[in-house]
């Protein structure tokens, strides 16, 4: 795959890979989901029925990553200085709240929404354009979001596993709900047609450049595979969360904890040590014997 990375190549592909290959979308789909449909050997991974196919189009994928993506990456970071590349890095983020907001709103999460619309209005005005992230020291969180992540927040299951030709891993449910996040790119707004490639490639490059310290997790993995596709199957579970505001959450959470104290009833965490393991009780020690 063009953007691969240890903990994080496996979601990241899909959501920053995206502009630059948004026209090859529909071939993708179609040879992805064919030849999916002639993988039919047996597999021992319920998540995972479609391995055989999957595997192959992760080796061409990670094969065209190292002939032409990584090189590209590591001589960005040769060239650009690092203040430089978190100002790139900054502008690219402030576009992507535009589709976190809506999907926030869509998800009825408003005040994410409200966060991630107000970030992009600070840092694009007193930011320049979103160069610097103001939004950052007002405390405004940053909210993640795609439709993949809306149609899971309504019930949609993830279904199967699937790699795409070049956007990487991905289910069914986020391949389906990748033409709408193409759609929506913002970077579709720009023309001529030249500069906006010329973007979203400079948008692949950037990212890809963030993920070459975890390359050697990924390279010597005994599984590149597996190793790719747990990642991302965890991650898009961890994303999805429990329905509601992340502020709202908190709120309560804080509520909470409040009243336990109030209570004197004890945090999870007292039961376990610093290893994570429950602690055994602490014996009763004996009653002194009377002397004499």
């Amino acid at each position: 795959m063009f953007v691969t990375s240890a903990m994080t190549a496996a979601q990241t592909l899909p959501a920053q890979a995206r502009p630059a290959w948004r026209m090859l979308a529909p071939a993708a789909f179609a040879i992805a989901f064919a030849t999916a449909g002639c993988a039919s050997a047996p597999t021992n991974d319920p998540s995972d029925p479609f391995a055989p196919y999957n595997r192959g189009m992760d080796q061409i994928n990670r094969d065209l990553d190292h002939a032409v993506l990584r090189p590209a990456a590591r001589g960005y970071q040769k060239v650009v200085p690092d203040p430089l590349r978190m100002v790139i890095s900054n502008v690219f983020a402030n576009v992507s709240d535009v589709w976190s907001a809506a999907n926030s709103a869509l998800q009825l999460k408003l005040r994410n929404a409200g966060e991630d619309a107000a970030r992009f209005a600070i840092n694009t005005v007193l930011g320049f354009g979103g160069m610097f992230d103001i939004a950052e020291r007002m405390n405004l969180e940053r909210h993640r979001e795609d439709f993949g992540l809306t149609l899971g927040h309504w019930g949609v299951p993830a279904g199967p596993y699937v790699v795409l030709p070049l956007f990487g891993p991905s289910s069914v449910r986020d391949a389906l709900a990748l033409p709408v996040d193409l759609l929506a790119t913002p970077l579709r707004q720009v023309s001529p047609a030249a500069d906006r490639t010329a973007l979203a490639a400079g948008w692949a490059v950037d990212t890809r450049s963030k993920l070459l310290a975890v390359d050697p997790f990924v390279d010597n993995a005994p599984d590149p595979y597996l190793f790719l596709r747990d990642a991302y199957l965890q991650r898009r579970e961890g994303q999805k969360g429990p329905r509601g505001d992340t502020a709202a959450r908190r709120e309560g959470d804080a509520r909470a904890a409040d009243a336990n104290n109030a209570t004197g009833a004890h945090d999870a965490t007292d039961a376990t040590d610093a290893t994570g393991v429950a602690k055994e009780a602490e014996p009763t020690p004996a009653p002194p014997k009377p002397a004499g």
